[in-house]
């Protein structure tokens, strides 16, 4: 082999590995670019999402659909879609046998991504990932949203409240609301004889100011967490397909308006975290029940109980306890609940008069 031929291959690969090094620099330096955009577009949607009423709810639709996602990916998908309703990589749709279509535009996210660092210690970093509404992909079919009863409704609202909801006798007349929360007793307090509509808008906000005082402890206050609240309760409308738009969003406060975009984004991180919180006590309700739960409950003995009113009290008051002990210790109150609402629907049955002594 001449000294010639020894040499071309040397060459060869150390322009290879150039190359690739130029590749390489040239990828950090795009992802470095998208990852700066993502940032960009989150500190503008913010600011964007509290412009006026139209722009905020559909930054809350966007929470509703998409309440799995974190605070800052909500803000980009409402940057980059905010009609968005399903949302995957291109791996993803291809597992369910679709085809993401040739020109379509992804929503950028960030991912997290766990890291060494020089200093030798793990590092946690965020990726750039594009994922694509379902609109945008071929052989895939739309979920289809369950439909719910006004009792299916009134069960997500129950178990999306951190605390017990009593119905008031002595509610008060003047009350302009139909519910309300009660910091001291750690409840909420319902007006009876509401119309499913008032009493859907009502509870989710009280449960929401619920939720509020249990994530903001001893700094919450109900009429700094009233605009978060409806907030709150606007998004599981949107969540529930309520029609009618109930708890609509007529106005922005002028003071969250005038905020820098951190303090915007401390401001949604409320009404997100509690969504995120709330939904997922009422996905996990949804999760148990369906076929398996009504098969389970025909091949379970029954046993019926005769109760008079102060017997069926007590054990309402008993089942109330224990539901509140459960949600104190983060443990599931589903099944507790569930047997509360049949307690308390159980029908009654006159006394039949003694034929004797007619």
């Amino acid at each position: 082999m001449s000294d010639l031929e020894t040499l071309l291959p040397k060459k060869g690969a150390e322009q290879v590995q150039e190359k690739r090094t130029a590749e390489t620099e040239h990828t950090q330096s795009s992802f470095a670019e998208r990852k700066q955009k993502c940032l960009s577009m989150i500190e503008d949607a913010a600011l964007d999402a509290v412009t006026d009423a139209k722009r905020y709810g559909a930054f809350l639709g966007v929470v509703s659909r998409f309440d799995r996602y974190s605070p800052n990916n909500q803000l980009l998908i409402f940057a980059q879609n905010p009609q968005a309703t399903q949302l995957k990589d291109f791996d993803a749709w291809a597992k369910e046998g679709g085809t993401v279509k040739k020109g379509s535009h992804g929503v950028m996210i960030l991912t997290p991504k766990d890291y060494t660092g020089k200093d030798g210690q793990k590092h946690r970093g965020y990726d750039v990932k594009s994922v694509f509404d379902i609109v945008a992909v071929d052989g895939v079919t739309p979920e289809s949203k369950p439909e719910r009863s006004q009792r299916e409704l009134m069960k997500a609202v129950i178990h999306a409240c951190p605390v017990t909801i009593y119905v008031a006798d002595d509610y008060p007349e003047h009350a302009e609301i139909g519910a309300y929360f009660d910091p001291q007793e750690k409840c909420v307090y319902a007006k009876p004889g509401m119309s499913n509509e008032e009493m859907f808008t009502s509870l989710t906000q009280a449960a929401a100011h619920a939720e509020l005082a249990r994530t903001e402890g001893e700094s919450y206050r109900p009429q700094n967490a009233a605009f978060a609240a409806r907030s709150i309760a606007c998004a599981l409308a949107h969540r529930f397909d309520i029609p009618g738009d109930p708890v609509a969003i007529e106005s922005v406060p002028s003071d969250l308006r005038e905020m820098d975009s951190e303090e915007v984004r401390d401001k949604l991180k409320q009404v997100q975290g509690a969504v995120r919180e709330m939904t997922a006590r009422t996905g996990e309700e949804t999760a148990t029940g369906g076929k398996a739960g009504e098969e389970r409950k025909v091949k379970e003995e029954t046993t019926i109980l005769k109760l008079n009113d102060y017997e069926k009290r007590v054990l309402i008051e008993a089942l109330n306890d224990r539901r509140n002990d459960l949600i104190e210790s983060d443990r599931c109150p589903y099944d507790v609940s569930d047997l509360l609402l049949r307690v308390i629907d159980a029908p009654t049955r006159k006394k039949k008069r003694d034929r004797d002594a007619r």
